[in-house]
């Protein structure tokens, strides 16, 4: 952590989660991508993991510019339930976050950061909740459709699909419970 923050441009945490949401927004411009996933990993390199960023003006008004280009170029934010495995008491994004997401009118996807099979839908009950705590009530997927006039080795494509939280959450709690 104190090696991140001495590599930031000014030395300084608050400068760290500067640094790392203007690299973001280089990212979000330069790719557009449709989904946006680890918004705010920077948490991870955080002596305050919990801190409500809107303290620094700075890092918030680059948070706001970095939802505002996602939210126009139709990106997913990605929720992502690793941070809950990883100690954080929230996922990726942190509440604050993920309010002025809402506000702008964007959508989550869902993503538990598996790097192997044991990791597979690790606190998805845990995010769910935690999506839900904010009023969402679906999270987006893709579904892939056959071309229609292609054969098997056509080209395919991907349509947006909305999924309920709650038929998630039923999947989970029956597990957790046990």
């Amino acid at each position: 952590m104190r090696a991140a923050i001495a590599a930031s441009s000014r030395g300084t945490e608050e400068a760290l989660y500067e640094d790392y949401y203007d690299l973001q927004h280089q990212m979000l411009a330069a790719l557009r991508p449709r989904v946006v996933g680890h918004f705010d990993l920077v948490r991870l390199l955080s002596e305050d993991p919990a801190r409500d960023v809107r303290q620094w003006t700075g890092v918030w008004e680059r948070v706001r510019r970095n939802l505002r280009l996602a939210a126009e170029q139709g990106a997913w934010l990605e929720c992502n339930s690793a941070a809950l495995r990883k100690g954080l008491a929230e996922p990726y994004p942190c509440r604050v976050i993920a309010e002025e997401w809402l506000r702008l009118g964007g959508k989550f996807t869902l993503s538990d950061d598996s790097h192997g099979i044991g990791h597979v839908a690790t606190n998805y009950l845990g995010a769910v909740k935690y999506l839900q705590s904010l009023g969402v009530e679906h999270v987006w997927t893709f579904r892939r459709r056959p071309h229609p006039w292609a054969s098997d080795q056509g080209r395919a494509s991907l349509e947006d699909v909305a999924v309920p939280l709650s038929e998630i959450r039923a999947q989970f709690e029956p597990v957790a419970k046990q």
